[in-house]
């Protein structure tokens, strides 16, 4: 989708404004058809040493297309599910006949569970609520948290901003807390970490000091909010994250979002046992269960 504006997307201030700088551009993106970007994913996981992605759906890519993509690859892609339909440039969110009700929201995610996914993806949270109190917020996603813990999966939740337009207001996860206490067996990824701006983080640390089951991801963040996160809760609920996209993948200004995340990480001086668990061991962990079933329904057994 993003193929045509790879030049305006060197930097990471390139992608976070290029719905505004370039409009145009953006709102092209809009009709042109979706693409199976799976193979220049799995280049670059080769290329970075990475064995195992989840993938999910983006503004105009559908539940079926990343399930089509991960069945092509079920060893090395796990699809996540996403029942929040993310908005493009022709899509306004808050336009009554794109705005979902819960319950259709939680049909969606059920269809997913259809299709063999066991976690769910990051949460457009505006699709589905545009109220503010984070009771309230929890009350219309309970039908979609229904399902979750039902079918023991995890989900994510993004905080700060997105390229998206609207719903900023929910990047500050602090109404998060209130999820987390009523599903306190569900794992609640906060994934960015607040992307290195501090009232972000500072919510993102707050809902995870009050709640286990609250867990992270590196992309995006800075060494100090790293340090400070695993210096206060430890290593045991930090995922590296890149953030590999149609868009993000042509960061390159320092360097792709891969060399960005890993010297992230390098300069916060960890233990070997800290970084084992970043890498590996949270994510097979917190993933692995959904990997197993997916690599069940599509990976023939050996004959006996």
């Amino acid at each position: 989708m993003y193929k045509r504006q790879g030049e305006y997307l060197r930097t990471r201030a390139d992608v976070a404004s290029f719905r505004t700088r370039h409009p145009e551009r953006y709102a092209a993106i809009a009709t042109q058809a979706p693409e199976d970007n799976g193979a220049r994913l799995l280049q670059a996981m080769d290329e970075n040493g990475i064995d195992i992605s989840c993938v999910q759906a983006r503004p105009g890519i559908s539940n079926d297309l990343v399930a089509a993509i991960a069945r092509n690859h079920p060893a090395r892609l796990v699809p996540l599910a996403v029942p929040t339909p993310w908005p493009t440039s022709a899509d306004p969110p808050r336009q009554p006949i794109r705005t979902l009700a819960p319950e259709a929201v939680a049909a969606e995610l059920e269809r997913c569970v259809a299709l063999g996914m066991r976690a769910v993806g990051e949460l457009y949270v505006r699709r589905v609520t545009n109220r503010l109190h984070p009771e309230e917020i929890a009350d219309d996603l309970e039908p979609l948290m229904q399902v979750v813990e039902r079918h023991g999966m995890s989900v994510q939740i993004p905080t700060a901003w997105t390229q998206s337009p609207g719903g900023l207001v929910y990047g500050d996860p602090i109404w998060v807390d209130e999820l987390a206490y009523r599903y306190p067996r569900t794992p609640i990824v906060l994934t960015k970490m607040g992307r290195g701006l501090q009232r972000y983080f500072d919510s993102t640390l707050s809902v995870a000091i009050r709640n286990q089951n609250i867990h992270v991801d590196t992309t995006d963040t800075t060494v100090e909010h790293l340090r400070t996160f695993i210096g206060k809760l430890g290593a045991g609920r930090v995922l590296y994250g890149s953030d590999w996209s149609p868009a993000w993948q042509f960061l390159r200004d320092p360097g792709s979002v891969h060399d960005n995340a890993k010297q992230t990480i390098a300069q916060s001086q960890l233990s070997d046992g800290d970084l084992e668990k970043i890498f590996r061991g949270n994510a097979s962990a917190l993933y692995g269960p959904a990997h197993a079933h997916w690599l069940e329904l599509h990976v023939p057994a050996p004959p006996r």
